[in-house]
């Protein structure tokens, strides 16, 4: 490949880089050939056949001014070689554009190509009418220690209204609200009405009518005519990761739904199994291979499931049993160990627990009986563990209608109550006002008090005794309170503390959020926040102060220097974090700091698991269980932290599992994989399967709740876990 550093000549007031990607988009459209932006040297690079002056002349024809104008200067040119690992990510792209080109001549199939998504031709599935189910591949390439290239593909639906967006009506949508395009199946979002009609003329489309546009670009031939009203509004959209609003017309947008907007019970059927799944997949495959791959030569790509290199199971040897829920009584200093919370749970044994806990009782008026019901039983489970819930003062009744009546019901709570209990209507009661909102009410003035509250919805309230959501409730209250039901037998490498970090955006509000163990068994958890300009990252003040307090904790506890720290970051560094820690590494080196490791802990990616099942001669495909780990690439491991029939979205759907990327650090990658492995498992207030580890499950909790107002902003090493 060529690879020509340039110089954007174009006005602009943004990102130098952002302008040559924009340039190079231009580029590529023109001339129907890959071109990619190397962002590390605002480099063009290019396959060696393509003249300079075609891809110069490209540039210009794209840009608003006189064709013969130059708009970017080439400084020096140099062959290179994708093939280098250190193009890695130059060789992907390369790869996504191949592939996505092969796709794109088939005419079985419909290429969006910015997404990586191929959809079938064939006819959607129908869901109760009102939907349709549409079959896509979507793919993505990495390469391994050997420098194999790996394909790596799922399969999955999208779920359309099959009413346009005009005939489903504007006033289901709310800001944000995910739209495809019906004729190229582009995904963009709702922003609302535009201040024009379809029919009047619009300077950036040429002076034509949004009419005019669609009807010569030939997006209009599936529609009557006499749909198209030309004094209609137009409607404003705004694409995935683009901030401009762009005008449209409500009869080309299909609204999508998630798939809790629809029948769980259809969506099951719809589910491709891991043997159909493999099926299309090697389908594709032969279709690839027949067609020709080409990356510099031709390469073939094996139809067989790739066994990667250092398959391993973390729950071996003495962590099978690795959950530790304390000792078994005061005469016997034994510790009780668990493969399962719910173990632990059932044999009424809790690592820390105090001996009372004094509450308050918040209920609508007419919950009264229901109430004491519930609260009478819930008394009784605790009672098991040997602990008193007492009342601090008498139950005061609200009504879920009345704004003032929530806020005044919260004040002057007795001086000894610990814990709200607070019951709540949800959407689903009639009594019910989303503008009040209890739930919402009752946290923001309960969290300003410093008191911890448990919401107990009429659902929960409906089924007193019952011991699933009693285990959740009895946890979630203990750590709420600063107590851990159960902590780690043991944990895999020599790190000593691990940290948390994520990063939370809502409507123009930014907030850096994080979350420390300071044990090696997750003994002490606790958690800061801070506020930032939108657009903003952790900046060095902010990430100093999480870290300084981090190693003061651990050395108030332990009475000892933090020597080995990992920081676990929720999605991917950003540039300016890494540099900044760079940096607050050599500071922390003074405080005793011997060895620091950055993580990355990726939820959205397309890695699949699959186990091999031999039947009566048959071969087929199941979910594995939780617990494996293996190396994907060589700063990157796979982690199942879900198992077989764990998956929130149906027993029959493949676990995700998480993909952990080493940024820095000398810890051996499956190491640090089995650490995120088991700090999931710590999840003190749920007894249930989550997939995330505590680090940035907890940091993302912080974050949102922050964001929704009912958390304060810009605390500092809290160990009252008001979130959970």
């Amino acid at each position: 490949m060529s690879c020509d550093r340039l110089r954007p000549l174009t006005p602009s007031d943004g990102d130098p880089i952002q302008d040559l990607r924009r340039l190079a988009s231009q580029a590529r459209y023109h001339l129907k050939h890959w071109l990619e932006i190397d962002t590390s040297r605002a480099a063009l690079v290019y396959p060696p056949h393509l003249a300079w002056d075609r891809i110069a002349g490209s540039m210009a024809r794209g840009y608003r001014s006189q064709a013969s104008q130059a708009v970017v200067e080439r400084l020096d040119t140099e062959p290179i070689d994708l093939a280098d690992p250190i193009r890695s990510s130059l060789l992907f792209k390369f790869c996504n554009y191949q592939f996505n080109g092969i796709f794109k001549a088939m005419r079985s199939s419909h290429v969006l190509e910015a997404r990586k998504r191929i959809y079938s031709l064939d006819p959607p599935k129908i869901i109760d009418n009102s939907a349709e189910a549409l079959l896509y591949m979507t793919f993505d390439f990495n390469r391994d220690r050997e420098g194999h290239l790996i394909l790596v593909m799922d399969f999955a639906h999208e779920y359309r209204s099959r009413q346009s967006l005009d005939r489903w009506g504007l006033g289901n949508l709310k800001p944000r609200h995910r739209l495809s395009q019906t004729y190229d199946h582009k995904g963009c979002e709702w922003v609302g009405m535009a201040d024009i009609t379809i029919g009047e003329r619009v300077a950036e489309l040429g002076n034509r009518s949004l009419l005019d546009y669609h009807q010569e670009k030939g997006y209009l031939k599936n529609i009557n005519p006499d749909r198209l009203d030309p004094q209609q509004r137009a409607v404003k959209i705004r694409y995935f990761n683009q901030t401009k609003e762009i005008l449209h017309l409500p009869q080309l947008l299909q609204p999508l739904y998630d798939r809790s907007d629809l029948n769980k019970k259809t969506l099951d059927t719809l589910i491709c199994s891991l043997t159909q799944k493999i099926e299309k997949a090697q389908k594709a495959i032969a279709a690839v291979n027949a067609k020709g791959f080409y990356c510099g030569d031709r390469l073939y790509f094996e139809p067989s499931l790739r066994h990667p290199p250092r398959l391993t199971t973390f729950v071996q040897g003495d962590r099978q049993r690795n959950l530790d829920f304390g000792v078994d009584c005061a005469t016997n200093p034994q510790h009780r160990y668990y493969a399962e919370p719910w173990q632990g749970w059932n044999d009424q044994h809790l690592l820390q627990k105090p001996d009372r806990i004094r509450t308050q009782v918040l209920y609508p008026e007419a919950w009264e009986p229901r109430m004491k019901r519930y609260m009478q039983k819930l008394r009784e489970t605790f009672l098991k563990f040997g602990i008193d819930l007492s009342p601090a003062g008498e139950s005061r009744a609200y009504n879920p209608q009345d704004a003032m009546g929530l806020q005044r019901v919260c004040q002057g709570l007795p001086d000894a109550c610990q814990l709200v209990f607070a019951f709540v209507p949800d959407s689903r009661d009639r009594s019910y006002n989303p503008h009040i909102d209890p739930y919402k009410t009752f946290k923001r003035q309960l969290h300003r008090a410093k008191l911890p509250s448990q919401m107990v919805t009429q659902d929960t309230m409906n089924q007193p005794g019952n011991s699933g959501r009693d285990q959740n409730v009895v946890f979630g209250i203990l750590v709420k309170l600063g107590y851990l039901p159960w902590q780690l037998r043991s944990m895999p490498g020599t790190a000593q503390a691990f940290v948390g970090l994520d990063l939370g955006t809502k409507e123009g509000r930014t907030v850096g959020a994080s979350a420390f163990v300071v044990d090696a068994h997750g003994q002490v958890i606790g958690w800061s926040s801070v506020s930032l300009q939108t657009g903003e990252t952790f900046s060095d003040d902010s990430l100093r102060q999480i870290l300084r307090g981090l190693f003061q904790e651990f050395e108030l506890r332990t009475g000892n220097p933090l020597e080995h720290l990992v920081i676990h970051r929720d999605g991917t560094f950003k540039t300016r974090e890494l540099a900044t820690l760079k940096a607050l590494e050599a500071e922390l080196r003074t405080q005793g700091l011997q060895r620091l490791d950055l993580v990355e802990v990726v939820k959205q990616h397309l890695v699949r698991a699959a186990q091999r099942v031999e039947k009566n001669g048959t071969t087929t495909w199941d979910n594995p269980h939780r617990g494996w780990g293996w190396e994907h690439s060589p700063q990157e491991a796979i982690v199942l932290t879900t198992g077989k029939n764990e998956t929130k979205i149906s027993r029959h759907a493949s676990p995700k599992p998480l993909l952990i990327r080493r940024r820095q650090g000398d810890t051996d990658l499956l190491v640090l994989a089995e650490q995120v492995y088991w700090l999931s498992k710590i999840h003190g207030g749920s007894s249930q399967t989550i997939r995330l580890p505590i680090t940035t499950y907890y940091a993302d909790r912080i974050a949102e709740v922050t964001l929704q107002g009912l958390l304060p902003p810009d605390v500092q090493r809290e160990h009252c876990l008001y979130f959970v």
